[in-house]
């Protein structure tokens, strides 16, 4: 089969084809905006989107806007997602939606969890999903922090400072390494031929990871420094869904070891 992955020239479409898994059975095919074979315009070149997606199985939707890209709005990222379904022929789509549509609740967070956005980017994730619910071949992924297209590992920086709570405790996330993400969308890719999969996914390890922990195992330091009131303790992600479809598992240890691996290959 064909796995059109669009908008993979961003940092984690960069990350995925690092770590993108052999398979005789999936091939994946990379698009760009702007380079390359495969290169169109989501946007101004529908024709270009329509004979892509015709060409392929499913389709993973990668492209859009976060915070790093501020010369854009965040609408862009509904409109991405309904040009995607639109010209999506019932195709199974996957929607990079983010962990951010939950905002600062404590958790387990279970995709069933009212949506609570703190920011911009997770207020449009959370627009761009209720689109994509009028779509029955629609999956938003709520994707967790992907080490080495994150703010921590993979900046090239061996110090770090951290924010620590009156407990001593530090923030905790939930995480997954380059190449578990990759083969997590590989399989979920190939389980969409077979059956539909559900409207919401989270997508992460099922052991959330302290931020000092990461460093940790990575044998990077830091330096704590008093957490303000704002600082959101943990964003835990509840998998239970995803564990009933696809195998994933590990928690600080894990995720070190798989961006350290794709790290090697450098």
């Amino acid at each position: 089969m064909r796995f059109l992955i669009l908008g993979s020239g961003g940092k984690l479409g960069r990350v995925l084809k690092k770590c993108w898994p052999d398979s005789a059975g999936l091939e994946p095919v990379w698009h760009h905006r702007s380079e390359g074979d495969g290169h169109f315009d989501i946007l101004e070149s529908p024709t270009s989107l329509a004979n892509a997606i015709s060409d392929s199985n499913a389709v993973l939707l990668l492209a859009g806007v976060t915070s790093e890209t501020t010369n854009k709005p965040f609408c862009l990222n509904s409109e991405l997602a309904r040009a995607t379904l639109n010209a999506s022929e019932g195709k199974p789509v996957l929607l990079a939606s983010s962990a951010a549509v939950y905002g600062a609740q404590p958790g387990p967070l279970a995709e069933q969890t009212a949506l609570q956005p703190a920011s911009a980017y997770g207020k449009a994730k959370v627009d761009m999903e209720r689109l994509a619910a009028d779509f029955p071949n629609a999956t938003s992924l709520r994707i967790g922090n992907v080490a080495g297209a994150d703010a921590l590992l993979g900046q090239g920086h061996s110090s770090f400072v951290l924010d620590q709570f009156p407990d001593g405790a530090y923030p905790t996330r939930s995480y997954i390494g380059p190449y578990a993400l990759a083969s997590t969308l590989a399989n979920l890719a190939e389980l969409s031929q077979r059956t539909p999969l559900p409207t919401t996914l989270n997508l992460a390890c099922p052991i959330p990871a302290g931020l000092n922990e990461l460093l940790t195992h990575a044998e990077l330091g830091w330096t704590p420094t008093p957490a303000p009131e704002t600082a959101i303790r943990s964003v835990h992600l509840d998998v239970s869904r995803l564990q009933g479809l696809v195998p994933i598992n590990g928690g600080a240890a894990e995720v070190v070891a798989d961006w350290q691996s794709m790290e090697q290959q450098d």
